[in-house]
């Protein structure tokens, strides 16, 4: 940048004003060396001497220190040497004298043109601290001797962009250019070439300390700023404008105190947003346009006080304009143009200052008479164009005395331009107010605005009568634009030469009947604009004489011919615009210099020949070295198209359409590299297309329509890449389709009708061809077979509603530029008479550029109903396909439903079958349906009837059956439309429905459920009753009997389905989907042949089973997913050759998948999941399935390798195959892989090897799903951002290492959803700082430690985040608010340590259990949990009491707050929130009672209190709580009989009362139903008494082995895979074993350490299922009972300690699973079994029992099988004294308490 002296040195005036005063006051004299070095330096420079100001007028015999530009210190040396501005070209190199002056402490030589390489003296200048070298002139690199100066306080190398583009700095770089320059306070490299990333610069400059100003603009520096720059607390100027940066811009450098300026301006890709700013900011500088900042102005901008220029143009800032910009009354200059602001403009009162207001290209709203613009008193310039103002026009704004230019156009003010009280902007030199709706007479009052230059108030409602003669006022008036209002024009001016000298003048319908007399006088007119208009002469020759005429617009007019012939040496203009006339005869003489020519629409006839590059059209002729675009359509030109036209080498649109031209086209048209627009249709033109499209194309538009073409469509048309319409209809091409242009994707019409083409449409990798399509027409062609689904998928720009797509506008026409020079202004300029752009070009350049925009039209016909209709804007929303007469089969594919843009579907005179898809009602904007000549069948859809902008339909011709649907859009149908189908009846045909072929109900239960028993067969019976049912029956069946349709889905049937429909032989669609339909489905529908439909979906009581197919099946649609059918897959399904459509999810269907399923051709979609089919699919030849798009085999048992070639079907888009036991490697799926696969789900099967690589070449891929698998190995995370689709990846659960976590963030692709579950990752991935759109993300089970990163909270779409066990530690800024889309957060599993985080606002589960949280629980905890549903605390260090504002979550489900140390006592409240599920108080210090609150809609299933403090008793209230699942309240202090009011909760599994103070007996009054589904009961370590009550124990039902229960646990969520799991400890033989998930095929039985007498129930024998009995420690007699020998499942057994007496039951030897026994401390007696099942037990287990003989006892059996009595029996109570042992401390043998966790 160019930077004067004061400027540079501005921050060090003080040290300035001190040498001046040394100069004046106590300088010394020069010294002689310092003399010599100047004059020598001097006589070495080159400069021009004529432009010195300094150099020049150094004279030897006068000291040297008062020569110009040279500063001394007292001792008389050169300090300071200033040469800036000496125009010096020459003469400083490394061995300079300069740098011999040792002294120096400030140079500048800034603003010379040494243009010679940088020298690499400067260091040797030790002193210099000032060095300005700005736009000298040197080039190439910076040496690196500059980074040695470590004196420099002040560095400019900086250089003018439009000035000199050499200097760089390559070796030494920016960073060893400023390390060691740590004095530096100001830096200038602008236009200096760096290419440095801002990762390293900022943060090398952060070093510099003192940098104060840090100016790089136009340095090619790229990637995203470093917020390290805001360290640099100093720093008051950053200019860093023109770069190349991008990212996100930190927000931390606007907190930098000192900074003043800031200009990141002309930086497209760098983004950012204003937060809030500080009260004392110094801010006076803020310019950030042309970047990609955005989001909302915040009101803190108020702040700002001394900002006095803030630039935001073209940048994406939206929302209202602050109120507080009011408040800046520093405010000069103000920008905010092309930006998406809307609301109001806010008054601006207290800027007094402010000269220039622009926010121009808004979408502004309201009027501007609130402003109060008389206060605005120094305001230059107002720009309020393009926006949605309304209202009139303040008057007071031309009342504004500094006023110079003011521009409202293109809005929407209205009202009359009234004569302002004050006209006192007399310096108001612009007035625009075009493209407006004001009205009234023409506001005189402008023609005293004396200064005016420019008047623009086209496009508006002026009226009456104006008097050109009124402008002689206006003596400096350049620009003038009245066109296209509603006034007439007096153009007749007396004296000419009175009149301003015009530069452009636009009278464009001004109702003119001939040309302005004054226009002969006007040497200095360049743009001159008559168009539409009424002038009906000749066009005089005057206008071909006018040098300055550079543009010329006399279209659509009356002009029959020309006064005389064009002088082509006289004529200069660049556009000639004659169109729309009634000139004819010979094309007139063009000038050499014209660049854009419209002849068209005219009678213009001759015959067009070239000679040497020169058009000769009768007598005239036309030099090509300059046109760029010629348009001769509309005319009568005949002949030739001659081959010189190529000559004119820069021709970019040429259009000769709708003449007589004949011949061929030449070769050369289609080798033109500059040719955009090629329009030759409607002309006799045959041959071939030229064989040879260049290579370098920028063809966008060839039109050939109309002709007598032949041959084929040429395969280097390709080369057209971004060819955009092609029309090539109505000629006589013999081809198949153009499958060679698919990778245009630029393509937007494609038009082939009436033509010769043939074959299918289809082509091989569909999945890139054309995806902005919008018009496409093959109607009248001989193309055959089947629509083809995943081609018309790929027309992304005809499905609107896509929310994976954004629809690019299709261009309305061609932009056309191109610059000249002229003087004055700058324009934009529009042949059709378009709104103007003005805008003054710099001061002091000579001539101004004037680019010029025009705009080709393409024009498409199209056919509808027989009539051709032209649509001359091809708009965006309209799109169309005609496909009419051809020879197309098959069904009409789906997916046409979904393009919800189209306008027009044309598919008459085909071959096709099948049902009309009900999908096209979904077309809203459809205005015409023609689908008349097919072989169509069954019924109309009644979703057409809601078409509201449907004007044209014809169904004729076809086999439609049925009711005409009786829509108010279907009344203004005629009979035409439905002609000639059979089955058709009702309105506008005169056929009446009386026999129903269509019987479609919705919604009508009660009906029907009277209607479906009629349908039964006819009763023999002949009761007067039955008689007449059987006779409503006859009625029923006479009306029913040709019933094509029955759709009966969505109503609640209840009944099975009637035998009847068995006998309909014309049914075709049987709709019953979700109608609770009961019983078997009947076999014989099967054997319908007509039936093509069969949707039973959703009747999970409807059984049924697939026997036998006939091979002449009609079947197309086979939906029975949730219903109950099952049995195997016949091997007849492979007779279902019309089959497109099959689903059996969630069935009960079996066995293997036959392999006749590959002879279903024509099948499109496949989903057999959550089945139980087994077996292999390796042998079935998938590749012959050439449509299938999609197959699901989710969740059943198939076995062995994945076949290769299902990846290879070419259609295949999403393969499903999760949850089998698949196994093998997939590394053999190379090159076979479809390209349109998006969906890949292999997860939870048996996959093994390395990652599959071949993945990386599936370039639409979506999702993929790998986890629970066990591939193995390394997997690189960057090779995914190949995969640029990518939105779901799950590798979780295999034994991958993912390394490549520092891959690049901004190319890797934008992820939803990502699990890396257990994927061996120690740190997280960089690439994820960069997803803006991740929903899902779970890093769980890794082994991450450390702190949690910042960026984490920052990714704001974020639901899901899993980060449970690994080792995390810390947050590295715990979040102070959450985002509120996180709904999801588990944290649980890690070390983190201090106050658990505060829930997210929105959070359904939080999860922070199992770490080392350590406080008290905040207070107010319940205000976070509004919306939780899941909340744990388990397993951390908390202490305090439990806040009552946790009651507050009104939501909470599962509250869990085990195992930590918390006392005081249960919140009262806790008890009544009716949503709590699951409440887990276990392991903590709570004492008092549970409070007797439980509410009567109480939904707890778990309540585990165990291992606190608790006292009282079991609250009656309790029993409320009928879905309890698990009551857990052992190791307590809670005295209280057995719970009795408890014995109705039915749900009961899991009873802990152990180590409390129970008593009493446990019997209940009527025990028949008490605890069906009991599992596990422990009533241990209490003082219950009594016997075992057997009639209790037979209500156990669960504990036999009829109970078939499911895994206990709870879910969280509806819909959701959440759950929380009860878990059990239980302890045998002194070892705790937990189970994660109680299992049905756990129960157990605990009572020990009590005082139960009597003997023990024979019906315990009964229990089949039990694992686990333990009796201990009781008093019980009698022997054992020989039927627990029944209990096969037991492991083990604890009768010690009580007084039984007897053998051992052989039987017990039977049990092979019992592990732990213990009979000890009984009175047994007798031999003890043998078995290899009891001779795993010790002595222990049977010492005490003093009867007992044989292994492992020593005592031997006596022959009559008893040990001998040597010792008494131990008394009763030695033996009962171990109850005692029971309740101070663990029992030995078992003990039993519930825990809990969490699954997905």
């Amino acid at each position: 940048m160019t930077l004067p002296l004061f400027s540079w040195l501005f921050p060090l005036l003080l040290t300035t004003i001190f040498y001046e005063i040394n100069v004046v006051l106590v300088s010394g004299h020069c010294q002689s060396d310092q003399h010599g070095l100047l004059i020598q330096l001097r006589n070495k420079l080159d400069f021009y001497s004529s432009s010195s100001l300094k150099l020049v007028k150094w004279n030897q015999s006068l000291d040297c220190c008062m020569w110009k530009g040279v500063t001394c210190d007292v001792r008389g040396r050169v300090i300071d040497l200033d040469l800036s501005n000496e125009w010096i070209f020459d003469g400083i190199d490394d061995s300079s004298n300069l740098f011999n002056l040792q002294h120096l402490q400030s140079l500048n030589l800034a603003n010379n043109d040494f243009n010679s390489n940088f020298p690499s003296g400067f260091d040797k200048l030790l002193n210099l601290r000032h060095l300005n070298l700005s736009n000298a002139g040197f080039t190439g690199q910076i040496p690196v001797e500059i980074s040695r100066m470590k004196s420099l306080v002040t560095l400019d190398l900086s250089v003018d962009a439009d000035f000199y583009l050499g200097l760089k700095l390559e070796n030494p770089n920016l960073v060893m250019l400023v390390q060691n320059l740590k004095e530096l306070k100001h830096l200038y490299l602008d236009g200096v070439n760096i290419l440095a990333q801002g990762n390293e610069w900022c943060q090398t400059l952060s070093s510099l300390a003192n940098l104060q100003v840090l100016s790089m603009s136009n340095c090619n520096l790229s990637g995203p700023i470093d917020s390290s720059l805001s360290k640099l607390q100093f720093l008051s100027v950053i200019r860093l404008d023109g770069n190349n940066l991008s990212g996100q811009f930190p927000e931390k450098i606007f907190q930098v105190h000192a900074l003043r300026t800031l200009d990141l301006s002309g930086n497209l890709l760098l983004e950012g947003s204003l937060k809030e700013f500080l009260p004392a900011s110094s801010l006076e500088t803020l310019t950030l346009s042309r970047t990609s900042f955005g989001e909302t102005l915040p009101e803190s901008i108020g702040n700002l006080g001394r900002l006095s220029r803030i630039e935001l143009a073209s940048c994406h800032f939206n929302g209202s304009i602050p109120k507080a910009m009011a408040n800046l009354p520093q405010l000069v200059s103000l920008d905010f143009s092309s930006n998406n602001f809307s609301g109001s403009i806010p008054s601006f009162s207290l800027a007094k200052n402010l000269t220039q207001l622009n926010l121009a290209q808004n979408h502004l709203t309201g009027s501007i008479l609130s402003t109060e613009w008389p206060s605005l008193s120094k305001l230059v310039s107002i720009n309020l164009r393009d926006n949605s103002l309304s209202g009139a026009l303040p008057a007071t704004l031309f009342g504004i005395p500094s006023l110079q230019s003011l521009v409202l156009s293109q809005n929407q003010f209205t009202g009359g331009l009234h004569e302002p009280p004050k006209l006192a902007s007399s310096s108001l030199h612009s007035l625009e107010l075009d493209s407006n709706m004001l009205d009234g007479p023409f506001p005189m009052f402008v023609f005293r605005l004396q200064s005016l230059q420019v008047l623009i108030l086209a496009f508006n409602n002026f009226s009456g009568q104006l008097n050109l003669s009124s402008i002689l006022n206006l003596g400096d008036l350049s620009t003038l634009d009245l066109s296209f209002n509603s006034f007439s024009i007096n153009a007749t001016i007396s004296n000419h030469a009175s009149f301003p000298q015009i530069h452009t003048l636009k009278l464009a319908s001004c109702k003119l009947k001939r040309f302005p007399n004054f226009l002969k006088e006007q040497p200095k007119l360049s743009i001159l604009d008559l168009s539409t208009n009424q002038i009906n002469e000749e066009i005089p020759d005057w206008v071909w004489t006018a040098q300055s005429l550079s543009y010329l617009n006399l279209s659509h007019n009356f002009l029959v011919n020309l006064q005389g012939p064009l002088q082509v040496s006289k004529f200069f203009s660049f556009v000639l615009d004659l169109r729309g006339n009634k000139l004819q005869g010979p094309l007139p003489q063009l000038s050499p210099f014209s660049t854009y020519v419209d002849y068209s629409n005219n009678n213009f006839s001759s015959i067009i020949q070239f000679d040497d590059g020169n058009l000769i059209a009768g007598y005239a002729s036309l030099s090509l070295s300059s046109p760029s675009f010629i348009f001769l359509s509309n005319n009568s030109l005949r002949g030739r198209i001659p081959e010189s036209i190529c000559n004119a080498t820069n021709l970019e649109v040429l259009d000769l359409s709708n003449n007589y031209l004949s011949g061929i086209i030449p070769q050369c048209l289609t080798r033109m590299e500059s040719l955009k627009v090629l329009d030759l249709s409607r002309n006799n033109l045959s041959g071939n297309i030229p064989s040879k499209f260049s290579s370098n194309s920028l063809l966008q538009t060839l039109n050939l329509n109309g002709n007598h073409l032949e041959g084929k469509v040429p395969r280097s048309l390709a080369n057209c890449t971004i060819l955009e319409v092609l029309n090539l209809g109505n000629n006589l091409i013999n081809d198949t389709f153009p499958c060679h242009l698919k990778n245009i994707s630029s393509l937007q019409v494609l038009v082939l009708r009436h033509n010769n083409f043939h074959g299918l449409i289809s082509c091989p990798d569909d999945n890139s061809s054309w995806p902005l399509l919008q018009i496409i027409d093959l109607a009248s062609n001989h193309f055959r077979g089947e629509l083809p689904y995943h081609w018309l998928q790929t027309w992304k720009a005809m499905m609107v509603a896509s929310n994976e797509f954004k629809i690019l506008v299709l261009k309305d026409h061609f932009e056309i530029n191109f610059e000249f020079n002229v003087g004055g202004i700058y324009e934009t300029l529009y042949p059709d008479g378009g709104s103007t752009l003005y805008k003054k070009h710099w001061e002091g350049w000579e001539g101004t550029d004037i680019s010029q925009v025009f705009y080709y039209q393409d024009a498409v016909t199209i056919t509808i109903k027989g009539s051709e209709r032209q649509l001359v804007k091809i708009l965006s929303h309209f799109t169309s396909i005609d496909f009419s007469c051809n020879k197309f089969e098959g069904q009409i594919a789906e997916v046409l439903g979904e393009f919800r843009a189209l306008y027009a579907l044309n598919l008459s005179h085909n071959g096709f079958t099948g049902l009309i898809p009900s999908s096209l009602g979904n077309l809203q904007y459809l205005e015409a349906l023609d689908l008349s000549s097919n072989n169509l069948s069954g019924q109309i859809p009644q979703h057409l009837g809601d078409l509201n902008f449907l004007a044209v339909l014809n169904l004729s011709y076809n086999q439609l059956e049925g009711r005409i649907p009786s829509g108010s859009q279907f009344r203004t149908f005629s009979e035409d439309s439905f002609k000639d189908n059979k089955g058709l009846c009702g309105m506008p045909l005169k056929e009446n429905c009386s026999r129903w072929r269509v019987w479609y109900c919705k919604y009508t239960d009660g009906l029907l459920s009277r209607f479906f028993p009629l349908l039964n067969q006819r009763s023999r019976s002949r009761g007067t009753k039955t008689q007449l049912r059987n006779k409503q029956r006859d009625v029923l069946y006479y009306y029913l009997q040709s019933l094509s349709v029955i759709r009966l889905d969505g109503n609640n049937l209840s009944a099975p389905i009637p035998e009847f429909f068995t006998k309909l032989r014309n049914l075709t669609s049987l709709r019953l989907s979700n109608t609770n339909l009961q019983e078997i489905f009947p076999d014989k529908i099967f054997q319908i042949l007509s039936l093509q439909t069969l949707d039973l979906l959703t009747n999970p009581s409807l059984e049924g089973s697939l026997k036998e197919f006939l091979p002449a099946s009609s079947l197309e649609t086979l939906l029975l997913s949730d219903t109950s059918f099952g049995g195997t897959l016949p091997h007849s399904i492979g007779n279902l050759g019309r089959l497109s459509r099959i689903e059996l999810a969630r069935c009960n269907f079996n066995g293997t998948i036959p392999k006749e399923i590959a002879n279903l051709t024509r099948l499109v979609s496949l989903d057999f999941s959550s089945n139980s089919f087994s077996g292999s699919i390796f042998s079935i030849k998938w590749s012959g399935l050439s449509k299938l798009v999609s197959i699901n085999l989710h969740n059943n048992s198939v076995i062995g390798t994945i076949p290769a070639t299902l990846f290879g079907i070419p259609s295949v888009q999403s393969i499903v195959l999760s949850e089998n036991q698949f196994s093998g490697r997939l590394n053999e799926l190379s090159e076979s892989a479809s390209s349109a696969l998006n969906t890949l789900d292999l997860g939870r099967n048996k996959l093994a090897g390395p990652f599959p690589m071949f993945i990386f070449h599936l370039h639409s891929l979506k999702v993929l799903v790998l986890s629970s698998n066990n591939f193995s190995g390394p997997v690189n995370l960057s090779l995914f951002q190949q995969l640029k689709n990518l939105s779901t990846l799950d590798l979780s659960f295999n034994s991958l290492s993912i390394n490549g976590v520092d891959s690049n963030p901004v190319s890797f692709p934008q992820i939803r959803t990502l699990k890396l579950a257990s994927c061996n990752l120690t740190r997280f991935p960089n690439f994820m700082q960069e997803q803006s759109k991740l929903i899902i993300l779970d890093l769980s089970e890794n082994q991450i430690d450390g702190e949690i990163p910042n960026w984490v909270w920052n990714i704001t779409s974020l639901s899901y985040l899993n980060l449970s066990h690994n080792f995390l530690a810390t947050m590295q800024e715990p979040p102070q608010v959450f985002s509120s889309n996180m709904f999801v957060l588990d944290l649980s599993g890690n070390n983190l340590r201090g106050q658990p985080p505060k829930p997210p606002p929105f959070a359904t589960y939080v999860d922070y259990s199992n770490n080392s949280f350590s406080s008290v629980i905040p207070i107010d905890i319940g205000d976070f949990l509004n919306y939780t549903y899941f909340f744990s605390l388990s397993n951390n260090s908390l202490h305090g009491s439990i806040p009552e504002s946790i009651c507050n979550a009104t939501y909470l489900t599962v509250l869990d707050l085990s195992n930590n140390f918390f006392n005081g006592t249960i919140p009262q409240c806790l008890t009544t929130i009716e949503s709590l599920g699951v409440l887990n108080l276990r392991g903590n210090n709570i004492s008092g009672s549970i409070s007797d609150t439980f509410s009567n809609t109480c939904g707890i299933q778990t309540l585990d209190a165990n291992q606190n403090h608790l006292e009282g008793k079991i609250p009656r209230s309790l029993a409320n709580c009928r879905r309890l699942e698990v009551l857990d309240l052992g190791n307590n202090l809670i005295n209280d009989v057995f719970p009795c009011h408890l014995k109705n909760i039915s749900n009961l599994r899991v009873l802990v009362l152990r180590s409390n103070h129970f008593q009493g007996q446990i019997g209940c009054p009527n025990e028949s139903s008490s605890w069906p589904m009991l599992q596990i009961v422990d009533l241990a370590s209490n003082h219950f008494s009594g016997k075992l009550p057997e009639q209790r124990l037979r209500t156990w039902k669960a504990m036999n082995d009829e109970g078939k229960l499911q895994h206990l646990h709870f879910h969280i969520l509806p819909l959701s895979s959440l759950y929380y799991q009860d878990s059990i400890t239980v302890t045998m033989k002194g070892l705790e074993v937990q189970l994660v998930k109680i299992l049905t095929l756990f129960t157990s039985i605990d009572v020990s350490c009590n005082d139960l007498k009597g003997t023990i129930p024979e019906s315990m024998g009964e229990m089949g299922a039990l694992h686990v009995l333990n009796l201990s420690h009781n008093s019980l007699t009698g022997p054992i009972p020989s039927s627990l020998g029944k209990l096969r499942e037991l492991e083990s057994l604890d009768l010690s300690s009580n007084n039984l007496t007897g053998e051992i039951p052989q039987k017990l030897s039977d049990l092979f699973f019992l592990s732990v026994l213990n009979l000890s401390n009984n009175n047994l007696m007798g031999p003890i079994p043998t078995s290899n099942q009891f001779s795993t037990f010790s002595n222990d287990s049977f010492r005490g029992n003093d009867g007992l003989c044989g292994p492992p006892l020593s005592e031997r059996c006596e022959s009559n099988g008893n040990a001998p009595d040597s010792r008494s029996p131990l008394p009763y109570q030695k033996i009962h004294g171990l109850d005692c042992i029971c309740h101070d401390s663990p029992p030995t043998s078992f003990s039993t308490s519930t825990s809990s966790s969490f699954s997905s």
